[in-house]
C-alpha cells in the first residue's frame, strides 16, 4: 500500500489455477462495485477491467503466460 489517510493505492498480483475472469467479475459485482464497461479490453493473452464503488476504484489485469494465469488488482481510494 503507498499513500496517507486521504488517498491509499494497492497493489497485488494472485497467480491461480486457471483463466479467473468470471470468479473476478462475479465476485466484485456481488460486493457492489460497478463494472465500466468502457474500461474493457480483451486478447488472447489476457484481459483488463475497471470496477468502480463510492470509495474505490479497482482495475484488474488478468494474464496467462506459458499456461499460468495471474491476476493482478490495483485499488483506489476514490477520494
Amino acid at each position: 500500500a503507498m499513500g496517507d489517510e486521504t488517498a491509499k493505492v494497492y497493489n497485488v498480483t494472485l497467480k491461480t489455477g486457471g483463466d479467473p475472469t468470471s470468479d473476478v467479475r462475479d465476485r466484485l459485482i456481488g460486493a457492489g462495485f460497478t463494472e465500466q464497461t468502457a474500461a474493457q479490453a480483451t486478447t488472447n493473452e489476457g484481459s483488463s477491467y475497471v470496477f468502480t464503488s463510492d470509495a474505490w476504484g479497482v482495475l484488474v489485469v488478468i494474464g496467462q503466460v506459458d499456461g499460468a494465469w495471474t491476476a493482478n488488482y490495483t485499488v483506489t481510494s476514490a477520494g
